[in-house]
């Protein structure tokens, strides 16, 4: 069961992620241990991207679009929690009358722009709120090619 839980939002954080909504922290090892390799949050990476220059915001327009287009998403998954292929349908459904913002999410990542704080605030509350639909459907073929549509890397 927890296999199927990390694997259903795994989809959803692989595909939300390149906008900045979702923020991971994976333990990276540490070569200064004075014991031998240990693991520690603080990587030459990650201190090379908190010196990062921030990246520019979407536009108040475009993150409302976006916002819109997500939260009847959430509302998909949460509706037909139980009902997998219906959900399938159902998710499909939302990509195509919205591929418009999935477009503007994917000119937003390529040119480097993100959500601002709230709006992934946002989402993260959404992502929790879809979180029985996917630990129930996740595994689903037809729920996975319909989030497959959420790909903002092709």
């Amino acid at each position: 069961m927890k296999k199927l839980i990390f694997l259903g939002l795994f989809i959803i954080v692989a595909k939300l992620a390149p906008l900045g909504a979702i923020g991971l922290w994976v333990p990276t090892p540490s070569t200064f241990g004075a014991l031998g390799p240990m693991h520690s949050t603080f990587s030459v990476f990650g201190i090379a991207h908190a010196d990062a220059p921030v990246a520019a915001e979407m536009a108040p327009a475009d993150v409302a679009k976006w916002l819109a287009f997500f939260d009847k998403l959430v509302t998909t998954v949460v509706d037909t929690q139980r009902a997998c292929d219906k959900m399938a349908v159902d998710v499909n459904s939302v990509m195509e009358t919205n591929k418009d913002a999935i477009a503007l999410a994917k000119q937003a990542k390529a040119s480097g722009r993100k959500l601002p704080a709230d709006a992934k605030a946002k989402m993260v509350d959404g992502v929790k709120k879809m979180m029985p639909g996917m630990q129930n459907c996740g595994q689903n073929d037809k729920v996975r090619a319909a989030f497959a549509k959420l790909d903002l890397n092709h």
